[in-house]
């Protein structure tokens, strides 16, 4: 089985059924885990240069920590070959009131073919 462990600042974990043999798979602070074939997808949590940027890293630990997206994600789902997500944006750098956006997107599980679902038209 598979968990994000909050007793270790939300890493991901796998453990056997009856609840032995715990071993970390991913060292980074995350969030929203999806797991897809051998691969794990997730929201980063730790620092801010990171924070909230989808990446994946492959269950068995020989592919680590790959970035995918570059956007603010609050939530995200694997389906098929695709990651879904809503991108955050916050616009008051702008100036005058706070505006925050919200898209969802879709990519391909590699980070290609990133395309708009919903949401206002990108700049």
């Amino acid at each position: 089985m598979y968990f994000g462990n909050s007793s270790d600042t939300n890493t991901f974990w796998k453990m056997t059924t009856r609840g032995t043999e715990g071993k970390r798979i991913v060292s980074q602070i995350g969030g929203c885990w999806n797991i897809a074939g051998d691969w794990v997808y997730y929201r980063s949590n730790d620092n801010p240069d990171k924070a909230h940027r989808i990446y994946k890293h492959r269950l068995d630990g020989t592919v680590k920590q790959q970035r995918l997206a570059e956007d603010l994600s609050l939530e995200i789902c694997v389906a098929g070959d695709w990651v879904y997500y809503m991108q955050y944006a916050d616009n008051s750098s702008k100036g005058g009131s706070v505006e925050k956006t919200y898209r969802v997107y879709r990519m391909r599980t590699d980070g290609s073919d990133r395309k708009l679902q919903t949401g206002p038209p990108e700049e």
